[in-house]
């Protein structure tokens, strides 16, 4: 994909290149290539305790912003990774600014992937959500994540972590579900007015419970607490 930019005239700027650029700028045009943008089980803490504090944070804040820009335009595979790391902007650790680097080692190996909307036709719009139990080691907040996909390509996504403390995996699930119930509404209008259709939009989880709650207006011991804003699900499911 490329992104254009004008300085005497139009420049186009492959994200190859940018890629390059970054890797030379940190100094890591050698380095070996990492196989995911997070190593599995790695934890971002702010610094203190045992995680020494980053003597020039600039250099940790430039990182993160660099691979946000790619995060938002055309590697959306990264952007689990920079939400993360992004957290602890104002006091990163050496432990953090390593996690950066690792990603920018990822990008390293996997220089040629990016967006590509897919050429069969098929428009139909899919989405799936997803949440991360009590992923927060500090707050023991879960963590909402959707991504809509149009073409085989993600339009929206977002991962946020969520405002209250979730109990269980499915009230966790179920919080994810009407994040991505709310934007589904919003694309599915939007969809309406470029002449996209205005079907239903499916939304699939791995939650038997969410689903369970969103499909049966049944209260329980363990869902009667559950804030009455996510159960905006039951009611779109109700409306088809």
């Amino acid at each position: 994909m490329e992104i254009s930019r004008g300085v005497n005239g139009e420049v186009k700027l492959s994200q190859q290149h940018y890629i390059g650029e970054l890797l030379q700028l940190h100094q890591l045009v050698n380095a070996k290539p990492q196989t995911t943008p997070l190593p599995p089980g790695s934890r971002v803490l702010p610094a203190g305790n045992s995680n020494v504090e980053l003597a020039h944070s600039t250099k940790y804040r430039a990182l993160v912003g660099e691979l946000y820009y790619l995060a938002t335009n055309t590697r959306p595979d990264i952007a689990q990774a920079i939400s993360v790391l992004a957290r602890f902007m104002g006091k990163p650790s050496k432990a953090d600014m390593g996690l950066a680097l690792g990603v920018l080692r990822y990008l390293a190996g996997t220089k040629e992937l990016g967006l590509c909307f897919g050429g069969d036709g098929d428009l139909a719009m899919v989405s799936y959500s997803d949440s991360d139990w009590a992923g927060d080691p500090a707050t023991r907040r879960s963590t909402t994540g959707y991504v809509f996909l149009l073409g085989g390509v993600a339009i929206s996504r977002k991962r946020q972590l969520q405002r209250t403390v979730a109990v269980s995996t499915m009230e966790a699930e179920y919080q994810a579900t009407a994040a991505a119930v709310q934007e589904a509404l919003w694309l599915r209008k939007l969809a309406g007015y470029l002449g996209l259709g205005s079907e239903a939009i499916e939304i699939q989880t791995d939650s038997q419970g969410a689903m369970s709650t969103g499909n049966n207006p049944i209260t329980s011991v363990r869902s009667k607490h559950i804030d009455v804003q996510h159960h905006l699900v039951r009611e779109q499911v109700l409306r088809k």
